[in-house]
């Protein structure tokens, strides 16, 4: 079951596909996906209204990189070179006692 409170349950994200994500108070969402091509630069990122930041991760637990909003409508961008592997998400708000939905997309830059 894909209900995105864990990686073990993390939404799965197509590539070049947008994916909107109800996010709670206080909580956060994981999502996951696996880049086809090899030696591309990829970005992932938020879009909507709210405040996000993202954190992302190679497997569960490998920190590649995080960012916090900042552009149009406080959204973040995180831009990566592919390895081999599953790459997990996990966003949320910055304001943690605000809910909100935004989308999320990830893409060969």
């Amino acid at each position: 079951m894909q209900d995105g409170k864990s990686y073990d349950t993390a939404f799965e994200l197509e590539e070049g596909v947008s994916r909107e994500i109800s996010i709670g108070a206080g909580e956060e969402v994981f999502l996951r996906f696996e880049p086809l091509a090899l030696n591309k630069k990829y970005t992932v990122k938020s879009t909507g209204d709210a405040d996000t930041y993202g954190e992302l991760y190679r497997y569960s637990s490998n920190l590649i990189s995080s960012a916090d909003g900042g552009g149009s409508g406080e959204n973040f961008s995180i831009s990566f070179s592919k390895g081999y592997g599953t790459y997990y998400l996990i966003v949320k708000l910055t304001d943690k006692t605000a809910s909100a939905n935004v989308s999320i997309i990830y893409f060969a830059s």
